[in-house]
């Protein structure tokens, strides 16, 4: 059997673990964005330029759609003055 102070140690790292993610999820929204896709993977909008992060979706994005107007949904995350889009899905756009 483990000791009572062994308990309270497993106790807070279960705590901090389940924790952990928080503020990550509080730092992203979910946004919609029309832009259009550069080679440098990254989309371009009115509202600025966006990093398009490397996942499925977004890796399909931006090798399979480059200079094509597109409606992106994702999760918007800021990294000091750098946007970064996570994909969720994306499709094209008429001109």
């Amino acid at each position: 059997m483990l000791d009572d102070d062994a308990k309270i140690l497993s106790l807070l790292l279960a705590a901090i673990v389940l924790l952990l993610p928080v503020p990550l999820l509080s730092q992203s929204e979910k946004v919609a964005i029309v832009g259009e896709v550069n080679d440098t993977h990254q989309l371009v909008a009115d509202s600025g330029i966006y990093e398009v992060a490397d996942n499925e979706a977004g890796d399909r994005l931006v090798y399979d759609y480059i200079g094509q107007k597109v409606k992106v949904v994702g999760m918007l995350r800021v990294e000091g003055d750098v946007k970064v889009i996570i994909v969720i899905s994306f499709q094209t756009v008429d001109e």
